[in-house]
């Protein structure tokens, strides 16, 4: 974030409520009072979910691998990452003979949207319409596009590839104003390379099967990278980040409030 920015910021507000956790460091030696109250995505997974009970629904193998298909929530994103993403697919159907493929369908977006780019494509593909936390339970592994979907995978401890591609002005000006080690919310909560990130033109079929085909046959890299991503969840808190953000802001109130009286 530009300084400028902060500047104008710190001279709105009071305090700043994050709900990432490396934010926190950032106002902080910026002179601004911030707390973290975790991320409410904690708060949007369903209380019970049977894995056993979703595959009967969708009608899946125990024995076969499940893979999910998150090209994000924007028609950009689906313009340019589902297409590559369905060939990647092609590419593992043809190795795991009874792959079957799920794509958790984003509210934001009309199936009608992406029916017609599915049915260009010989693959096993789910539409499914079920949250995304249940659809994620059924996988063995999925392709993310970088986005707050990549944290939802990681609370439900999926092992997934992260894929970033926009157009190259976008990119470039991207470049120019963020500066961070990392584009996917995952490693940036991690500090380090937890999921393999493909940006750009490194967004390929062949190199996103690549990564698939590791996470269904290397046992220890999976394992490696579950219990990384079991470590990020913890750092996303415990639940109730709304109810604690709502009680900062009382807190303010009223204490304004015994100031004016």
């Amino acid at each position: 974030m530009r300084s400028g920015r902060v500047k104008k910021i710190a001279s709105l507000v009071d305090r700043i409520v994050c709900i990432l956790p490396f934010e926190v460091e950032f106002y902080r030696q910026r002179g601004i009072s911030v707390d973290y109250v975790g991320h409410p995505i904690l708060d949007a997974i369903p209380a019970e979910i049977r894995p056993e009970d979703m595959r009967g629904q969708l009608g899946l193998a125990d024995s076969h691998p499940v893979v999910g298909v998150a090209p994000g929530s924007r028609d950009q994103e689906i313009h340019n990452l589902l297409p590559i993403m369905l060939r990647a697919m092609e590419g593992l159907s043809k190795r795991y003979r009874g792959l079957s493929c799920l794509l958790p369908l984003a509210p934001t977006i009309d199936e009608k949207r992406v029916k017609p780019l599915v049915e260009d494509f010989r693959v096993p593909l789910k539409i499914c319409h079920q949250s995304i936390y249940e659809v994620f339970s059924c996988c063995d592994c999925a392709m993310v596009a970088s986005g707050t979907a990549t944290l939802e995978a990681a609370a439900m401890e999926v092992p997934m590839v992260v894929a970033y591609k926009v157009s190259p002005l976008s990119f470039f000006l991207a470049k120019r104003v963020v500066k961070v080690d990392h584009i996917c919310l995952v490693n940036l909560v991690a500090g380090y390379e937890v999921v393999p990130e493909l940006i750009q033109d490194e967004v390929t079929p062949e190199l996103l099967e690549k990564h698939l085909i590791t996470m269904l046959e290397d046992s220890v890299a999976r394992d490696k990278m579950v219990q990384a991503l079991r470590e990020v969840k913890e750092k996303l808190g415990k639940g109730g980040a709304s109810r604690r953000a709502a009680e900062i802001a009382m807190t303010i109130i009223e204490s304004r409030a015994g100031k004016a009286g």
